[in-house]
């Protein structure tokens, strides 16, 4: 990486990411896509770019990742890749790679990196749209499902240290969706649209859960959570070894779903 920064002809806001296997398996000229375009960095470039308005990956570039790099209070995260197929081959968003100072250390699955990538706040993730199972108890399962265009958002962060030293920290991400589609087709009840909100807060938020356990397994910090007690409790930070304490520190992160709308009209 260091090549990139120091040739001033670098194109800081070329686009990052990680090749599950060889890297060569996904910059090779074989996709049929890119008979259709000019090229195989195009081809790549359109995948990425795709990925990110939809939010299943964050925005990142070389420029981006560059501060984050070299912070020990905090790590990123970078698309992760894969080729697909036999006969027809193409590239696929796997989901999003995690790391740890300058180590991949491991990943977190699409579409469950969609609540990684709403939980950074980011305004990306405002007009994604993705599709959740909220029910469990309808015999045709197509009942079972909600789909939902997000509007905006307003997260919370905050990281809190005890008079003993104790870490903690806290994610609230309040959202406001519209229902794009919901087979049940009865959401003219105002009492049908708060069951389904609850239903939908309830499944973001254990989501939500599961990604900030996957973080902490992992030892990744990409939500800077030591960025923040190296800034406001910097007796604390210096007293801590980070890597250690990280892992086990209380974090929660919960999603509030409040429902503005229903339709494709808009």
């Amino acid at each position: 990486m260091d090549v990139f920064y120091r040739d001033p002809k670098s194109a800081l806001n070329a686009k990052l990411a990680v090749s599950a296997g060889k890297a060569s398996d996904i910059i090779s000229n074989d996709f049929e896509e890119t008979k259709k375009t000019t090229g195989v960095g195009e081809y790549l470039r359109d995948l990425i770019r795709s990925a990110e308005e939809g939010a299943t990956i964050p925005k990142e570039n070389i420029q981006t990742v560059c501060p984050i790099m070299f912070d020990p209070g905090q790590d990123f995260a970078l698309p992760y890749l894969t080729h697909v197929g036999d006969k027809i081959k193409a590239v696929k968003v796997k989901g999003v790679a995690l790391f740890r100072g300058h180590k991949m250390v491991g990943s977190i699955p699409e579409p469950l990196s969609v609540v990684y990538t709403m939980l950074t706040g980011e305004s990306a993730t405002i007009q994604m749209s993705t599709t959740k199972k909220i029910w469990h108890k309808k015999d045709e399962d197509t009942l079972n499902y909600a789909t939902i265009k997000v509007k905006k958002n307003k997260r919370h962060f905050k990281v809190l240290v005890s008079p003993t030293g104790e870490v903690s920290a806290e994610i609230k991400l309040k959202t406001k969706v519209v229902i794009s589609e919901y087979p049940q087709d009865n959401l003219a009840k105002s009492s049908e649209i708060i069951k389904v909100e609850k239903l939908l807060s309830k499944k973001f938020s254990k989501d939500a859960q599961d990604v900030i356990n996957r973080l902490q397994k992992m030892n990744s910090d990409p939500y800077g959570v030591g960025r923040k007690v190296m800034a406001f409790h910097y007796p604390t930070w210096e007293k801590l070894n980070w890597e250690e304490e990280y892992p086990n520190i209380r974090f929660k992160a919960s999603i509030e779903v409040d429902v503005v709308g229903s339709g494709i009209i808009e």
